[in-house]
């Protein structure tokens, strides 16, 4: 018997296995429950309240101690600040 023939009355049969490939675009993306959580959470606050005007860092970025984070609209607190002055002026002249 050799390797090119089988014995008379013999079939031989090889059990092949096929997939189909598929491009990498056309995968499914896989999705699994999870929470994200920083490692470290700081509580930032300003002195006065007001609306935020401008935020000079981005999110996640790296700060320096002392560094500009964001600035406040001057006019929120300008204007407390004028009643402030008005009031006490107003009753510094009535004696209050």
């Amino acid at each position: 018997m050799s390797c090119a023939r089988s014995e008379k009355g013999t079939k031989d049969t090889q059990t092949v296995k096929i997939d189909t490939a598929v491009s990498a675009s056309s995968q499914t993306a896989l999705q699994f429950p999870g929470k994200v959580k920083a490692a470290q959470d700081i509580s930032l606050a300003f002195r006065v309240s007001g609306t935020i005007r401008k935020i000079y860092v981005e999110d996640g970025a790296r700060v320096r101690e002392g560094q500009l984070l964001a600035e406040l609209d001057p006019a929120d607190y300008r204007v407390p600040a004028i009643c402030y002055a008005q009031c006490r002026e107003t009753t510094h002249r009535f004696g209050i």
